[in-house]
């Protein structure tokens, strides 16, 4: 079990560090009753976290996926798939072009979220943490490889819920700032959201890059080690 989870926790960095979903946290916070919104996009980003890796564990834990995937060749295959998608991702993020303000964060509809009411954050932590094609994939090669190292249920599920706690870190980090700087967080927050607004491209891509080689490489060494 200490070995898969050795594997994943790039994977879940991977999740952790994504500027839009960390900048949602930050605009939420620095708005009216911040705490109370922080802590609801907490709740959904948990939520879609959870359902994504909690399903994709029952999926893979089943006889049929077992049966299907008797060889291992499944796991290789969707594994090299992963990788390629996610260097695919990083070369479009990379492309894109450059904001003509740097001070103008790229996401423009995330500014619409400090007016947000509690609900709609809550919301909007459910949609990054379920509905991101990055988290997606991270979740699928995580998944398949705690269905390959053939553990019990409940040491798959106690994986899955370290790896939701990690990959948690990025919005966690701006809300305990919040929560615990009362006099310096408003400008701790404010920095960072800055830095990430300018560098996000950047961050992005740097952490697509990295994970997507990681997964190839251990793709390929299924491959050709098969």
């Amino acid at each position: 079990m200490h070995a898969s989870m050795g594997t994943l926790l790039p994977f879940a960095l991977g999740i952790a560090v994504n500027p839009a979903s960390i900048v949602a946290a930050i605009l939420l916070l620095t708005s009216n009753r911040g705490d109370v919104k922080g802590l609801a996009y907490l709740v959904g980003w948990l939520v879609g976290l959870m359902t994504l890796i909690i399903a994709m564990v029952l999926l893979l834990n089943s006889e049929s996926y077992k049966r299907l995937n008797s060889d291992g060749d499944v796991t290789t295959w969707v594994m090299l798939l992963v990788g390629l998608t996610l260097s695919l991702m990083a070369y479009i993020q990379w492309r894109q072009p450059s904001a003509a303000d740097a001070e103008i964060i790229p996401f423009d509809w995330l500014r619409t979220l400090p007016r947000a009411t509690s609900f709609m954050a809550l919301g909007a932590g459910l949609f990054f943490g379920l509905f991101n094609l990055k988290n997606l994939l991270l979740m699928i090669a995580a998944s398949v490889i705690v269905a390959q190292a053939n553990l019990a249920l409940a040491n798959s599920m106690t994986i899955a819920v370290l790896f939701v706690a990690i990959a948690t870190l990025g919005i966690a980090t701006p809300i305990c700032v919040a929560l615990t700087q009362h006099k310096n967080g408003g400008a701790i927050l404010a920095r960072w959201e800055f830095e990430l607004s300018v560098h996000n491209v950047t961050i992005a891509c740097i952490v697509l890059v990295i994970v997507a080689v990681q997964i190839l490489g251990l793709g390929l060494s299924r491959l050709l080690g098969g």
